[in-house]
């Protein structure tokens, strides 16, 4: 008898404006009207109006009923629970292996660095000598340039002093 009040397709408690779904127990009980419309409309079996004219009987129906829901309930909730204890296991297993995951591209990275390090401290090095060796040149450049203009400027001086002679030379 406690089928009876099982909801077969979704309805409304007219009196109380609850909503039911399907496998749900149709509680309080129907009055005799509303079991006919409610059965006419395929919502609950022949049965709910047995229990609407004899309402002893619709009282043991509801309370048979909702032990059925309460051993129900409790076991969806431990599913629920496992369910929820099997989600967690998992994640911590999934952080883990996350965590490992971001350890080691950090090391990898770490490594790349160093190269990248070592690879600039190589160029700076090659950089350094370059510009070492080009002041260098630089300088000896210079130096050198100095040197032909004193040569230039000594051999000027030569050619004034001689020319300075043979226009001496000829006012005798």
């Amino acid at each position: 008898m406690s089928n009876a009040l099982k909801v077969l397709a979704e309805c409304l408690d007219k009196r109380t404006g609850r909503r039911f779904l399907p496998g749900e127990t149709f509680d309080p009980p129907p009055t005799v009207e509303q079991a006919k419309r409610l059965i006419s409309g395929g919502c609950l079996s022949e049965a709910a109006l047995k229990l609407a004219l004899n309402p002893e009987a619709s009282a043991k129906a509801v309370t048979a009923a909702l032990k059925v829901d309460t051993s129900t309930a409790a076991a969806d909730i431990d599913r629920l629970l496992k369910e929820v204890v099997d989600a967690r296991q998992k994640a911590e297993v999934e952080i883990v292996l996350i965590t490992k995951s971001v350890e080691d591209a950090r090391a990898v990275a770490s490594g790349q660095i160093e190269e990248i390090g070592k690879g600039l401290a190589a160029a700076k090095n090659s950089a350094d000598a370059d510009l070492a060796k080009i002041t260098a040149d630089v300088a000896s450049a210079r130096e050198k340039a100095a040197d032909d203009i004193r040569a230039i400027e000594t051999e000027v001086e030569k050619a004034r002093e001689e020319a300075a002679k043979r226009g001496a030379g000829k006012q005798v």
